[in-house]
């Protein structure tokens, strides 16, 4: 009897721990009850107030504007949009559309800037700006007169005013373009290609007096690619554009138009960068002259002109194919350097081996007549000619007994070769 007394007390005692941590379990329930029941009500009013924002920026017309490409296709009804469809669109924005790593008092102040430039802009089309603070967010308004217009009205009417000054624009280019830029540009380009036309025919005149032994000259052939209507056309830029009719003007302005559309759709991206480094790249390209014109090297041997080709080259003497091979190229580095004051110089070894004297003299004549400072390596020629007005020579020998080269050296004059004193030798 005392062991079922003792058993029940214990019992009893466990029965009342129990109660007890159920009490507190209890109350810990109901309290974090309470504590989630608040939370629900803050996210459901934080939910509620940024569905109120997003409606907002709807009927401000600014959902689209911050969307852009990502807006879905019922932007337009933003505004009655319920809160399932705003978190939606919300969960399904780009990762660099939600990004804002600004402050929202710094984003104000960068409004407040943008909108005083954009006042004055708009003021050139009659349109004022000015911001308010709407459901939190600074809706920035524009005015047309007395009456408020919405963003998408007047993207709307801006799209139409461009549309309109394009048309207009088409309309009047032409005059435009042919009165003023056609004719300054159509002058240049003639100052330009007449240029090159002269530089040829001097330098073809040098390289007529330096015939081979057996009479081939060398001759440079500058001439307009053989493209159907490219050559009338830059015969034409070759004549005053003063003189021209109408219709020739009206197919330089084709000409023009055409080329700068070329040059915008072979630009990276098909020409659609914008800046002014990209149009005068496309300009640069759109008028390079050079690109409309081919370089030959014609050979003239008794009366009879032709194309000098490799085959044609491999015909004469090795030392007649030196003489034709190095005077286009003393020609093209003559180009190369065009007016610098800078040395031009060229450097030859042993060039002009197995070439007759006399054929050596006008060949080393055409050098001096290109402007070209020449330096060049030969055992045996020494470049006294009358064509040559100074002449810097130092010889070189090496006895076998003594180590080291030693060198004597001489000047000439066009007249008269000297060997110079040890005391001209020596800088002070």
């Amino acid at each position: 009897m005392t062991q079922a007394l003792t058993t029940l007390h214990g019992a009893q005692r466990d029965g009342a721990g129990a109660l007890a941590k159920l009490h507190d379990a209890a109350r810990d329930a109901a309290r974090d009850a309470s504590d989630a029941e608040s939370a629900r009500d803050v996210t459901r009013a934080t939910r509620e107030t940024a569905l109120r924002e997003v409606r907002g920026l709807a009927r401000g017309g600014l959902v689209v504007a911050a969307l852009g490409a990502a807006a879905p296709e019922d932007v337009a009804d933003a505004s009655e949009w319920p809160l399932t469809r705003a978190l939606e669109v919300a969960r399904g924005l780009p990762d660099h559309v939600t990004r804002v790593s600004t402050p929202s008092g710094e984003l104000a102040q960068r409004v407040s800037r943008a909108v005083m430039d954009l006042g004055q802009e708009l003021a050139e089309a009659d349109l004022g700006v000015y911001t308010e603070a709407h459901d939190g967010v600074l809706v920035v308004r524009v005015t047309e007169g007395p009456a408020d217009r919405t963003l998408d009205e007047v993207l709307w009417g801006l799209e139409l005013d461009l549309a309109e000054r394009e048309r207009l624009l088409t309309a009047e280019e032409r005059r435009v373009f042919g009165a003023t830029l056609v004719e300054e540009l159509a002058d240049h380009l003639r100052v330009r290609i007449r240029g090159v036309h002269d530089r040829v025919a001097r330098m073809n005149t040098i390289l007529r007096r330096c015939a081979t032994a057996s009479g081939k000259v060398i001759q440079l052939d500058w001439r307009v690619h053989d493209d159907e209507g490219l050559r009338p056309t830059v015969d034409l830029l070759r004549r005053s554009i003063g003189s021209a009719g109408l219709a020739e003007r009206d197919r330089l302005v084709d000409f023009f138009r055409a080329r700068i559309e070329a040059a915008r759709s072979a630009a990276p991206g098909g020409g659609a960068e914008a800046g002014a480094e990209a149009m005068v790249d496309t300009l640069t390209t759109a008028f390079d002259y050079r690109a409309w014109h081919v370089f030959d090297l014609l050979q003239e041997q008794g009366g009879t002109r032709e194309r000098l080709t490799r085959k044609r080259h491999a015909v004469g003497s090795g030392g007649e194919q030196a003489v034709l091979i190095h005077l286009p190229l003393f020609a093209a580095a003559a180009a190369l350097y065009d007016d610098t004051p800078a040395p031009r110089m060229i450097y030859l070894d042993e060039a002009l081996s197995g070439i007759d004297d006399d054929t050596r003299g006008r060949v080393l004549g055409a050098t001096v007549d290109f402007g070209l400072d020449l330096v060049m390596t030969s055992h045996e020629l020494w470049g006294t000619y009358v064509t040559v007005p100074a002449l810097a020579i130092y010889q070189l020998h090496r006895d076998n007994d003594e180590p080291g080269v030693h060198t004597v050296a001489f000047r000439w004059n066009g007249d008269v070769l000297r060997e110079l004193e040890q005391a001209e030798l020596l800088v002070g």
